[in-house]
């Protein structure tokens, strides 16, 4: 979700119930409670990345709200600007190219391998259409944090021999 704007609170997302996984929700806007993602108390958030998201104030000017969670410990594993919901990443996501609308995560992203393992299937990919969970050419035991999954992983090292 990128570049939405609405009245209502959640820019990106309102989510009053089900389950917001695996998002990337980036440059909303709102006039009330949330320019990223409004979440009530029955929906569950994770996996996600809410960042550069505004509240629209009266005479025009914008103040940074990324999120509005009703039921913080329904909230983990999400990449977000200050600490919110359980075990967020607080680092700058270090996307390929956010200038140029490129979310995917860079090689040392701190999102890479750093979400929960909640029900995937061997059938779960991302929205590029790799496996969501992918670490060097075999199978992780975490996915990546928002939309993306790396088909790179935690980088290692490269022994040459001659």
């Amino acid at each position: 979700y990128s570049s939405d704007e609405r009245p209502e609170s959640g820019g990106g997302v309102y989510a009053d119930g089900g389950t917001v996984r695996n998002c990337t929700i980036i440059g909303n806007k709102s006039y009330n409670l949330a320019g990223g993602l409004y979440q009530k108390s029955g929906a569950t958030v994770y996996n996600c990345v809410i960042r550069d998201n505004y509240l629209k104030l009266e005479g025009g000017s914008e103040a940074t709200k990324n999120f509005c969670f009703e039921d913080p410990k329904k909230v983990w594993n999400c990449a977000l600007p200050v600490a919110g919901g359980l075990n967020s990443v607080t680092n700058d996501p270090a996307f390929k190219n956010a200038a140029a609308l490129d979310f995917r995560p860079a090689r040392g992203s701190p999102l890479v391998n750093a979400g929960t393992n909640v029900n995937y299937t061997a059938e779960s990919v991302d929205l590029e259409g790799n496996p969501r969970i992918f670490n060097f050419g075999r199978k992780s035991s975490r996915p990546d944090i928002g939309c993306y999954e790396t088909p790179w992983g935690t980088p290692g090292f490269l022994l040459l021999l001659k």
